[in-house]
């Protein structure tokens, strides 16, 4: 169907067409929509935004749908309970056509429920497609004779799904096509940056330098433009789209030129310069901000406008009379496309909502020098928000899921993108960077007979012939599992609380630390300013409960959102550094202009979605070239490995390397060398997986091999690369300092480039590191598009998300995956994602005899450790490698102190006591829920509340869940313990404390820092003190692939059964995973002490098995009195902590 006839189409709606007046409400019994008829339907938006005044509707037109149904009703009086007259947020109740195929919207009051009215959509709003229990955000009009709200062609707006934030980027990019526009918002790193996009970032950046800096002459300007080609920023930049400084001096020169002209016209106090006809005819005489960051969920839109001038709109006018005016930037020709003056005028629009009282823009053409002043128009804003609803509506819906649906039913739904139709016009789709994923989604939506359609089979014919139905099937599953988990996800986010709650709300829920200051300097870094925040010393009865700001849940690296108490989302950026009174932030803009003396709110951004990398990953899998098509042979079809026949020659200098390895292990390097193309390392606990990873990357390098070292998370990757370390072995470590383990900075990225000063630079640098480590969510890095490296080696791949682990082995020509499928999966949210195998890690997909290695003579644990270990989860294949490990036990050098200090104590000195078969002891709290409780009530303290309100994400209602994340009764006794082993001569460095929980691993982190942090400022003589340098707590998760001497497990669950109504489900689920508790048991060498309700755990299946391994012997039960036990002694110490001593 084309544009004239679409327009046609939408003329044929008469908005202004009301019909009798109505003087009841009318409300849907049984709400029916009836299906817009094709013609009606918006195929794409490329008519929007011309010249027109009015050029969707002609309010003169007759209604000539006869054929439209009217739904039965029921007349009931709503009146108007409260006003759309101001924007409202409204739950919508129902919806229902009348037969003037008007649109009528029976809405509640989100705040008050029981307050509601009706809206009626008109005009171009009859096409809105909206949904009972949709959240909507309504500014409309009273009409008298209709006795309701009104939206028509003229007059109010309603914005859907307005928790979704869109850019205005994104909804003017998707004004041509919006099916383009709402893959690109998934699949988005598919259509990389071009060199068109550097000069223009480059040039943007130069523009608003001379703006900040109020550069006047050419010569100032000029030096400018040297400084910002020498910048690290440019560089990187450069160098990640393979151009040289002088290449980028070539392209930036006219534009420098043009930037003197700009500011000779039209600042204020440059010569007068002749202007074209229908040039901006003011000047500007201020700079108010630059790279302003603007949300206005009211439309559902943000966006970060280029500069916000204050100007005079005529050179001539008086000089009192001025504007506020956004300007946008553009470096392409002059075109003032319907795009461009779109961008520019979703900025007006949200200025205005924030109170900026803007009616126009400035559109800047700076290759050609041209701005021109655009207005917006009441026609202009209408289209660009249902434009904007358009491209919400896609993002958002979720598939129609029935009761009845079964897992494959469930799948088959998801595997359905739901996407606007296609433009079908052969030009464009031909050379869409996205045309392979929109012909897959076509060919499922089954198109109807149509000339978009054939075109767009016909395109189908020449971007699908490379690929298999195995191909599609494997990216169609995945992109369903990846909606799954996005929706879940989406479930927990708390990012709208930003603007639907006050910041005290946000505060008492754990998620923002509020009234804050700036202290001290801000320093400025490239283009980046790093502030540092406190608590302000006047909160006017506003003041952060949060003291202690490493309680916040918030950590280095960390992505958060800046607020004031007038305005939300100033600026964003990642934590430098914290500390219990300060946190330090990148910020891309200086907020001590215009915010100096403001009160700040630091919300935690805890939706952070990696969902676009995967959809990434996964679209480039199947493009048609060598990398992709051979991954999918490997991933997709599960093509057995191929290794070398010929005998490995093994340097001498090598052979020392192999003899430090036993022979599982040599066998294991032996078969990495002769691979051909991938192979696998099943490591059991503790058999030398990382000694073996290290011995195959030695031998690499002695052949001159490049290496990526990849895992998961950046401790795994660090493990790997400290090891190396030790063989003085030569890496380069890319990543975050903020990330990497302290002893690896010296070898990171950011210590490494310090002194490049160009692109050859970087490439030079880059070059000279055979190996290199990263995370796999960092191997987006640009080093990999100049370089492919020999072989990748994916650490804890059982860990990795499918999708996610694609990223790094597209740039190497052979991998090796390392883990055990035993141990911890992927992480993966939606419970009917896990259903359907989105736990399935591709180590799994392609475990066989065949591809893998097998470790299994463990060098970790004592006898009676791996006999549970072998009992829960291994069935006898983790073998202890030699006597000295079977018979280990634990060292206590200063034993008779501890059992002078704790002689009353017997369950302690029973619990640490040396011989091996009571390695493995469980002490069993029972249910001490009601204790826990009442102890932290007699020390006047609520830091669990706290805790568990920052980091417990539980998407079940807190009100209604019973489930606790933190016991004190655990802590208690883990503290005791602890204590009573560094008396005993155990290093703390040698003790490791586990918890399922986060939120009890920071309540035990909380009483360590804080006894350390007492004594610290104590005069107690160092002798007397108990030196806790060194412990390490941490969750069941951080500790995959490390061990201790001593492992304490706080359990943490207590008190009512799990199967209890109300129970955390995600709490259960950790619990009832086998694989988590497999990790936990199989850190120890020599002492495992289990802390918990035995009673409360046996409920959750591997709990049960575990116990069944445990001997009574080995068992202890806590209670009052029993072999010396006492709960007064063993709270003293945390009495003592909370008092300040």
């Amino acid at each position: 169907m084309d544009i004239s006839k679409r327009r046609h189409a939408l003329l044929e709606i008469s908005p202004n067409k009301m019909g009798s007046p109505y003087k009841k409400a009318r409300v849907n019994v049984t709400p029916k929509i009836c299906p817009i008829p094709l013609d009606f339907e918006r195929e794409n938006f490329s008519y929007l935004l011309n010249n027109s005044d009015d050029f969707l509707c002609d309010d003169n037109q007759q209604n000539e749908c006869g054929f439209i149904q009217d739904s039965s009703e029921e007349v009931v009086d709503l009146g108007k309970s409260f006003s759309l007259e101001t924007w409202s947020r409204c739950i919508v109740d129902s919806v229902q056509r009348d037969k003037n195929y008007d649109l009528i919207l029976k809405l509640a009051n989100e705040k008050n429920k029981e307050e509601v009215a009706e809206c009626r959509l008109q005009g171009v709003w009859v096409h809105t497609k909206v949904d009972p229990g949709d959240i909507v955000s309504v500014l409309a009009p009273w009409s008298e004779s209709l006795k309701c709200f009104v939206v028509t062609n003229s007059d109010g707006l309603i914005v859907t799904n307005p928790d979704h934030l869109i850019s205005g980027t994104s909804v003017v990019g998707s004004l041509y096509c919006a099916r383009k526009g709402a893959l690109q918002e998934r699949f988005r790193g598919i259509d990389s940056d071009s060199k068109v996009m550097v000069i223009g970032s480059i040039t943007h950046e130069l523009f608003q330098t001379v703006l900040r800096r109020r550069l006047r002459t050419s010569e100032q300007i000029e030096r400018a433009s040297e400084e910002l080609l020498r910048s690290e920023d440019a560089m990187y930049m450069l160098y990640g789209n393979k151009m040289t400084v002088d290449e980028m001096k070539a392209q930036l020169s006219p534009f420098v030129s043009n930037i003197v002209e700009f500011v000779e016209k039209y600042i204020v106090g440059g010569r007068n310069i002749q202007r074209q006809k229908g040039e901006f005819s003011g000047v500007i005489e201020s700079i108010q901000d630059i790279e302003e960051n603007v949300w206005v969920p009211q439309l559902g839109l943000k966006g970060k406008i280029d500069a916000s001038l204050k100007v005079k709109p005529r050179i001539d006018s008086p000089s009192s009379e001025h504007k506020y005016m956004p300007l946008e930037l553009k470096t392409g020709r002059a075109s003032f496309s319907n795009e461009h003056k779109g961008q520019l005028i979703i900025y007006e629009m949200m200025l205005d909502e924030i109170g900026r009282k803007v009616d126009s823009g400035l559109l800047l053409y700076l290759r050609e020098g041209i701005m021109k002043e655009i207005h917006a128009t009441t026609n202009s804003k209408r289209d660009i928000i249902t434009l904007r609803n358009e491209l919400s509506y896609y993002l958002t819906r979720k598939q129609k899921i029935s009761d009845k649906d079964d897992v494959n039913t469930i799948l088959s739904k998801y595997k359905s993108m739901i996407l606007p139709p296609p433009i079908g016009q052969y030009n464009a789709c031909s050379r869409c960077p996205y045309n392979t994923i929109c012909c897959i989604f076509a060919k499922q939506e089954k198109l109807p007979q149509s000339s978009e359609a054939e075109t767009l089979r016909k395109v189908s014919e020449e971007c699908m012939q490379h690929l298999s139905p195995e191909d599609i099937e494997y990216f169609t599953h995945w992109c369903g599992i990846l909606t799954l988990e996005d929706q879940e996800s989406k479930k927990g986010n708390h990012l709208k609380s930003i603007w639907t709650k006050t910041a005290e709300q946000r505060r008492d829920d754990g998620h923002a630390i509020i009234d804050l200051q700036i202290v001290g300097q801000i320093l400025k870094a490239e283009t980046k300013y790093l502030h540092t925040f406190g608590a302000a010393e006047e909160s006017s009865g506003h003041s952060t409960s949060f003291h202690d700001f490493t309680l916040t849940g918030v950590n280095p690296g960390d992505y958060v959102i800046v607020s004031t108490r007038k305005r939300i989302a100033i600026a964003a950026g990642h934590v430098y550094e914290i500390t219990k009174s300060r946190i330090s932030i990148h910020l891309e803009r200086n907020l001590s202009k215009n915010y100096k003396n403001e009160k700040f709110i630091i919300d935690k951004n805890v939706f952070q979605s990696t969902n676009v990398f995967n959809y990434t990953n996964l679209g480039v899998l199947l493009e048609d070239r060598v990398e992709s098509n051979k991954l999918r042979k490997i991933i997709v079809n599960k093509m057995k490995p191929t290794f070398s026949k010929e005998k490995l020659s093994v340097p001498k200098v090598a052979q020392a390397i192999l003899l430090e390895l036993n022979s599982e292990q040599r066998k294991a390097v032996a078969k990495a060398m002769k691979m051909e193309d991938y192979m696998l390392l099943k490591g059991l606990p503790g058999t030398g997986k990382t000694q073996t990873l290290v011995a195959i990357i030695r031998l690499l390098c002695l052949l001159h091999k490049s290496v990526i070292v990849t895992s998961h998370t950046h401790s795994a990757v660090d493990n790997v690369l400290q090891r190396l370390k030790q063989y003085n072995i030569k890496f380069l470590r890319l990543g975050s300092d903020s990330r990497i383990n302290p002893a690896l900075h010296d070898c990171s990225e950011t210590q490494l480039t310090s002194s490049c000063k160009t692109p050859a630079d970087l490439m030079q640098l880059y070059s000279s590191y055979n190996v290199v480590g990263v995370t796999c969510h960092g191997s987006s890095h640009s080093i990999f598009l100049h370089r492919k490296f020999d072989i990748c080696i994916v650490d804890e791949a059982t860990q990795v998300f499918q999708p996610t682990i694609l990223r790094p082995l597209f740039y190497a020509n052979k991998f090796i995956l390392v883990g055990d499928p035993d141990q911890l999966p992927p992480v993966v949210v939606s419970k009917t994602a896990r259903t359907i195998g989105a736990s399935e890690s591709l180590f799994q997909r392609l475990d066989d005899p065949d591809a893998t290695a097998v470790l299994s003579n463990q060098y970790r644990m004592n006898k009676t450790i791996t006999k549970l270990a072998n009992g829960l989860t291994y069935k006898g294949n983790l073998l202890c490698a030699n006597e000295i490990v079977m018979n280990r036990t634990i060292d206590l050098p200063n034993k008779p102190q501890m059992f002078t200090e704790f002689r009353q104590d017997k369950w302690l000195l029973r619990s640490l006591e040396k011989h091996v078969d009571l390695s493995v002891v469980m002490l069993d709290t029972k249910d001490c829920l009601q204790r826990s409780q009442e102890f932290e009530k007699s020390q006047s303290v609520d830091l669990s509340q706290q805790i568990e309100k920052t980091f417990v994400d539980d998407t079940e209602n807190p009100k209604r869940s019973k489930f606790t994340y933190t016991n004190y009764c655990d802590a208690a006794v883990a503290f005791y313990i602890t204590k009573a082993l560094i008396i005993g001569g155990c290093p703390a460095k040698n003790i490791g404390i586990v918890a399922p929980y986060r939120a009890q691993v920071e309540l035990l982190r909380k009483i360590y820092e804080d006894y350390r942090s007492h004594y610290a400022s104590s005069k107690t003589p160092i002798s007397a003190r108990i030196d806790f340098e060194g412990l390490e707590v941490n969750t069941v998760d951080q500790y995959q692939g490390r061990d201790k001497n001593v492992i304490i497990y706080s359990c943490t669950r207590t008190g009512c059964a799990a199967t209890e109504k109300g129970d955390s489900v995600r709490g259960m689920e950790i619990l009832e995973d086998q694989r988590r508790l497999t990790v936990a048991i199989t850190r120890s060498k020599c002492k495992l002490i289990l802390i918990g309700d035995e009673e409360c755990l046996k409920s959750y299946t591997p709990f049960k098995d575990l116990f069944e391994g445990i001997p009574s012997r080995c068992k202890i039960v806590l209670e009052n009195g029993q072999l010396g036990f006492l709960w007064t002694n063993v709270f003293d110490d945390l009495r003592k902590v909370f008092s300040g001593f």
